[in-house]
This record gives structure tokens, sequence and C-alpha cells, in this order.
């Protein structure tokens, strides 16, 4: 419970790609009338997995705790990368990415992020046996490889300013499993990694080694999809006028369930507005749709 209330606090952030069109209508609102919050994520072990008990994952249990507090059934999307989590909030299939994401930072603004319920390190993994890097400067000149769309590879393109020759390649079509393997098969070097991701999956590649981290730490948030820019291409300023309150309401409702947050009555009007027109609270149920690729 002490993660779940770090969750969702309202903060716009920027992020990689751009939208137009108009605003949507408040997404607490379409989410309590239609009952159901729809959250996609990756299928990785850090984040969500399915198997013969269920689901499960650390992102599954906090988009379940704030489903039911909420009183509205849960759709998890599974997602095979990180591209396929963000094309979900671009496509409107998903309300939210719960998924193992950092805020990414550029010029203009596509998503908006919570507030971090995680703090991780970028690590840069290694075969036992095979020379050991001890800073970016070591990476010029080899194979290394990180996600698509990942902070991962955000941070290479922060460190190429100091290492113009550094380069590196994107891998658009797997997940961190197959990313390590590949280290394990000489396919390539070096990969960069979550730290609570490969922590997940060292278990299964006791050949593998953490060289070094990177300097900086990120955190790990919840993301939506701004979906619109005003006339004047400055989405920001809309943001900050009229917060999403997905991610108002999240964390109070964590903190004080009963209550039901700072927006607790708001919830519960709307809440009774749909069990008016349908007779029926939503109910607390979990439904895995097909995996988005």
């Amino acid at each position: 419970m002490g993660v779940l209330c770090a969750v969702l606090a309202a903060c716009p952030s920027e992020t990689y790609q751009s939208h137009s069109g108009p605003l949507p209508r408040d997404s607490l609102d379409e989410v309590l009338a239609r009952g159901k919050l729809r959250v996609v994520s990756r299928v990785n072990p850090a984040t969500f997995v399915v198997d013969k008990h269920g689901p499960s994952g650390i992102e599954f249990e906090l988009a379940r705790a704030f489903a039911a507090q909420i009183g509205v059934e849960l759709e998890m999307i599974p997602a095979a990368n990180i591209a396929g989590a963000y094309a979900a909030l671009d496509s409107g299939a998903a309300d939210m990415a719960a998924s193992g994401l950092s805020a990414r930072l550029s010029a203009s603004s596509s998503y908006w992020y919570s507030s971090p319920y995680l703090q991780v390190r970028q690590q840069i993994v290694y075969r036992s046996g095979t020379p050991r890097p001890v800073s970016i400067a070591d990476l010029v000149g080899t194979r290394v490889m990180v996600l698509a769309q990942s902070s991962s590879a955000d941070a290479l393109v922060e460190a190429q300013r100091a290492h113009p020759d550094l380069g590196w390649m994107e891998a658009t079509r797997i997940e961190t499993f197959e990313l390590l393997r590949k280290i394990m098969d000489d396919e390539i070097d070096y990969a960069i990694v979550k730290s609570n991701e490969f922590q997940m999956h060292e278990g299964l590649f006791p050949g593998l080694e953490i060289a070094f981290e990177l300097e900086e730490s990120e955190q790990l948030s919840w993301a939506t999809a701004e979906r619109g820019r005003n006339a004047k291409g400055d989405a920001r300023v809309l943001a900050r006028e009229r917060l999403d309150d997905l991610r108002d309401v999240a964390p109070d409702v964590a903190a004080n369930p009963e209550e039901g947050g700072h927006d607790g009555d708001r919830v519960a009007a709307l809440r009774e507005q749909r069990a008016d027109r349908t007779g029926q609270v939503g109910r607390h149920e979990i439904k895995i749709g097909e995996r988005k690729r």
C-alpha cells in the first residue's frame, strides 16, 4: 500500500511524439461511466505476466488496487514491448500504461506521467569472462543494444554528446529477456537495462553481470495519453489548467481507501450516476485482453 500512495499524482511531463485534435472530456468520467479501467502493460516479470496461476506482477497489483478503489472492472491489455504500450495509448485502446515506464523528455508533448512510485538505475550488463567496461567511453566501438523507445535509449542519446563516436542498436520487437539472451549468445556485447528488470531476470542468466551503472537514477511512473493540443500547439498550458483526474485521484484513493481521497465525493457521485443507469456499481473483475504487438 505504501507504494500505491505515490502513484499517479498530477504533474504534466513531456515526451517524444505530438498529436492533434481537441482534448477529450474528463478521463475519470469516461472510466466510471464505462465501468472499466483499461490498463496496458508489457509482458515482463518486472511488470505483468500471466501464467497457469493467473495474472501477477507489480503493475498488475497496482492497477488492480486502483480499479477496486474506484469501483470499476480492470482490463489488462498485454503489450509485446514498450512501443506496443505507447501504441495502445495513442489509439485510445488503453486509458493508461502501467508498464515500467520512465518519463521521456523532448520538445513536444504527447504523454503525461504520474508521480513516481519506484526508483531504478540504468545498468550496463555484460557476459562474465568478457571484457568488463567501466565507463561509457568503453562502450565506443562495441555492440551495444537497448530496447527501442526506452529511457535506456534516451540515456545513450545524452551520453553521445560527450562521446560522439558512441553507437548502439535499438531492438523494436523484443523484450528484456530476449535482449539479455543476445548477450549470452554472443550476438551483442552489452545491453543497458533498468535495475528492477535485470533483478527479475538475473536468475535465468547466471552468466551475466553488471559492469557499471549510469550516474543518474530514474523513477518509474504511469502514463496517460495527452490526446490533443490547443490551437497554439501549447498543450502544457492546457495540462496545467485541466489535469487528468485519473492521475489526481489515484494517490489519495490509495492512501485513504475508505474516503476515496480528496476527490472521493466526486468519485462517489459519478459511481452513483452509473449505478442509476446500469443498476449496478462496477464489478471488481479482471479481464485479460489479447497481446498488442
